[in-house]
């Protein structure tokens, strides 16, 4: 396992729990870290900290991934109206009270405030810490809010919220995605509806599962996921609930798989 430490992070590392004392820092200079070898890498000027080894896992994990996909059958559940009601497998989508139910036999409801097990905790909001293309995210909503604003710099402070917080700071985007079809990633535009931002999105999944608590959460889910307050039509969001349904329960049956 391969580190490159932060200028700051080593000047404030505790020296006598972590790394030895007598280290110096310059080009290519090893040392062992808890036993791991490290690689402390000089960069014009600083030093950036990320774990090589993560790439390759993900970059293999990726090409896995993209196998299966290519040869799951996806069966999407309809929702419909029956008397006023809205019904899912037959079974309905609300309590007495009008609220979502989050789980029954056959699906699992996500929402960040739809109460259940696994209904918070499979939301794009909910604030799994992981790092994708370099770029740290505390959610998966937080990539999706970000790409709704041109300028690559005020992305990165996007990037930096929460899922919910994420999602309330889009108004200060000065770029309405909707009118030219397109989002943007590290200041280049991208086809929304296009092979690149599926391929993006993917990438951007098998990232965050690399943090073991999303992992096994989907690992542990075995119903089929469903996602009724998301949007349908893919003019008016980044990530459909058709998108969002198929991306899940395939990551959920390659985990699954395992």
């Amino acid at each position: 396992m391969i580190f490159i430490y932060t200028e700051k992070y080593v000047k404030n590392m505790n020296y006598s729990s972590v790394i030895s004392p007598d280290l110096r820092i310059k080009a290519k200079s090893h040392t062992i870290i808890k036993g791991y070898i490290a690689d402390i890498v000089y960069n014009r000027g600083g030093f950036e900290r990320m774990d090589i080894n993560i790439e390759n896992t993900i970059s293999k994990e990726l090409e896995a991934f993209r196998k299966f996909k290519k040869n799951y059958i996806f069966n999407p559940k309809n929702i419909e109206e029956i008397n006023g009601k809205l019904y899912c497998d037959n079974m309905t989508l609300l309590d007495d009270e009008g609220k979502e139910i989050g789980i029954c036999d056959n699906w699992i409801n996500v929402g960040y405030k739809i109460k259940g097990p696994f209904s918070k905790v499979l939301s794009n909001l909910f604030p799994y810490e992981f790092v994708f293309r370099g770029q740290k995210l505390n959610s998966i909503e937080t990539f999706f809010q970000g790409i709704k604003f041109k300028d690559k710099n005020i992305q990165k402070y996007v990037f930096k919220y929460s899922g919910l917080d994420s999602n309330n700071i889009k108004v200060a985007s000065d770029y309405d995605w909707k009118t030219t079809g397109e989002i943007y990633w590290q200041g280049e535009p991208i086809n929304r509806n296009g092979e690149e931002y599926y391929d993006i999105i993917d990438e951007l999944y098998i990232s965050a599962i690399q943090n073991p608590l999303y992992r096994q959460v989907l690992k542990n889910c075995d119903k089929y996921i469903l996602h009724s307050i998301g949007e349908i039509k893919t003019e008016n969001t980044v990530f459909a609930r058709c998108e969002f349904e198929f991306q899940l329960n395939c990551l959920k049956d390659f985990l699954r798989s395992e």
